[in-house]
């Protein structure tokens, strides 16, 4: 699936406005909103806790409420405090995956982000895309940036998505706009973006390209990545 559209770490645009320094900052932009939107959520976590303690305390029905909610709510933390030790830049290698997984954390972390949170992305596996072989945070982080550049090409009204495909040596990742197709016509909307995910996913022997709707991200497949190691 390489193009001539494909973005290698080396890559600038017209005027160096895409280069490996301003890519990073824009990966770095993205984690930080993710930090920001998974405080507010665990913010909220606490003022919950605090709010059933103080009920606990009173005794009775509201008592026994309470610890009902109690238990909701620190799983819910649980569930944060996951998603939080996901975005540092992990130290494993690469290893065999399943792309829905992937994606499905991503969606998942990407929901704290910012202005985005509230716009839908969903996930379009057609049950047949083997396993990928990549570090495992770094595929998910380079997904976020992926999908921050579908979710802000489809607007308020729009939704994104997330197509799990396979050219059979490489696992696909499409960030799109749920009713777009995705046509290489060189552009360079989201080159920034994909030049970040491309960064991200160097040591995974991985690649990202930009389209009018987002990002295309793709990783070896397990068997493909074993016929290059033999």
């Amino acid at each position: 699936m390489s193009s001539e559209s494909d973005i290698s770490s080396a890559d600038t645009t017209e005027g160096g406005d895409v280069t490996p320094l301003r890519a990073q900052a824009r990966w770095m932009s993205i984690h930080d909103d993710l930090i920001r939107g998974i405080a507010h959520a665990m913010s909220n976590r606490v003022a919950t806790l605090s709010a059933n303690v103080w009920m606990m305390s009173q005794g009775g029905q509201r008592g026994t409420d309470a610890a009902a909610v109690l238990q909701s709510e620190i799983e819910r933390l649980e569930e944060l405090l996951v998603q939080l030790r996901i975005l540092p830049k992990g130290d494993a290698a690469p290893e065999p995956l399943l792309a829905i997984d992937s994606a499905r954390t991503a969606v998942s972390l990407h929901a704290h982000h910012g202005n985005l949170r509230n716009q839908p992305c969903t996930i379009d596996d057609p049950g047949s895309v083997p396993p990928a072989r990549a570090e495992p945070q770094a595929l998910v982080h380079a997904l976020l940036v992926a999908m921050t550049a579908a979710r802000e090409a489809a607007g308020r009204e729009g939704r994104a998505v997330v197509r799990l495909r396979s050219d059979g040596d490489y696992v696909q990742f499409v960030a799109t706009v749920d009713g777009k197709d995705v046509v290489d016509r060189g552009d360079q909307r989201f080159a920034l973006d994909a030049l970040a995910a491309a960064q991200l996913l160097a040591a995974s022997g991985g690649r990202a390209r930009s389209h009018a709707y987002g990002c295309v991200v793709e990783v070896p497949t397990l068997a493909s990545s074993r016929r290059t190691s033999s």
